[in-house]
């Protein structure tokens, strides 16, 4: 796990413009199910979502390139349940990769419903989290990290 994530200083710049493409996939996913174009709309509700979480672990300064460890990394660093992200990542690799898997307005309405709730708890999460809570979280991905 070393090699697809690492500590920098915590960046609130990065965090800041990873929630803003979070907010943007999110418009874009709302716009797309308006349009019935409902697997790209499920596409970018789950990048709303990871985005978000891209924007979170830079508020700690922890940088993952790993969509996959990102949900082991929600869960063992700051002890958030990763299956909204992982359901979201499910549904957006079917979705794109398998033309016999269709998208529904309902499917669709539902996850970006969940994207929207999921975006708020991480935005509560980041605007709560304190300097003690910042490094608590800094020591477990570090503990992480080094364990490879």
């Amino acid at each position: 796990m070393a090699a697809s994530i690492r500590l920098n200083r915590p960046n609130p710049h990065m965090r800041q413009a990873y929630s803003k493409k979070a907010s943007g996939s999110l418009a874009a996913a709302k716009l797309l199910l308006e349009h019935e174009l409902f697997a790209e709309a499920i596409a970018l509700a789950y990048y709303a979502m990871y985005h978000k979480t891209t924007a979170l672990f830079w508020s700690i300064g922890l940088r993952c390139k790993s969509h996959r460890k990102t949900t082991i990394i929600l869960q063992q660093v700051f002890s958030i349940d990763p299956a909204p992200l992982e359901e979201a990542r499910e549904q957006r690799i079917s979705r794109q990769y398998y033309a016999d898997i269709t998208a529904t307005a309902m499917d669709t309405a539902s996850l970006i419903d969940t994207a929207v709730s999921y975006l708020a708890t991480m935005d509560a999460l980041m605007d709560s989290m304190n300097e003690e809570g910042r490094d608590a979280c800094r020591k477990k991905a570090q503990l992480l990290a080094d364990s490879g």
